[in-house]
């Protein structure tokens, strides 16, 4: 195979959002079952549990709505980057690769604090002066970063 013709496509890995989104719609109807099974109790059950799980039902309701509409923001976030020795493409938007003096990759590290591990975010700075920021937990960074070095050593 040619490898000036070689193309890769790095797609974000995003099966984590989708299993949050199916779970937030399972809290979604717990909830509404929930507040619509307390609004059916007879009467003369306790007033306290005709009072308060409806609440409960509605509070879990808006909680899921906000892990849903959450996660469906965050498909959206992470651009899918397609590389060839002369072309790239990020998020649908095709450009020459640029020439290295024109072009800045840097490879930060992001510490999480003490609630987890630090992660590196190759940051991708096209020629129109728009910034993409690609962390290691979507994409397969080494495999990008010694592409996209090729490819602007060729240039």
């Amino acid at each position: 195979m040619n490898p000036t013709s070689t193309v890769f496509t790095f797609e974000p890995t995003v099966s984590d959002l989708w299993t949050y989104i199916f779970l937030g719609i399972a809290l979604l109807l717990a909830g509404i079952g929930t507040a619509v099974y307390a609004n059916r109790l007879p009467t003369t059950e306790d007033k306290r549990k005709r009072l308060l799980l409806p609440y409960l039902g509605f509070i879990l309701a808006i909680i899921a709505m906000m892990l849903i509409v959450g996660n469906i923001w965050q498909l959206n976030k992470f651009p899918t980057l397609t590389l060839s020795r002369t072309v790239m493409t990020i998020d649908g938007e095709t450009q020459r690769m640029p020439r290295r003096s024109e072009f800045r990759v840097e490879r930060e590290e992001v510490s999480a604090g003490s609630w987890g591990k630090s992660q590196n975010i190759l940051l991708l700075r096209a020629e129109d002066g728009t910034t993409y920021a690609l962390p290691e937990n979507r994409y397969n960074l080494p495999q990008m970063l010694s592409l996209i070095e090729q490819a602007l050593a060729d240039n």
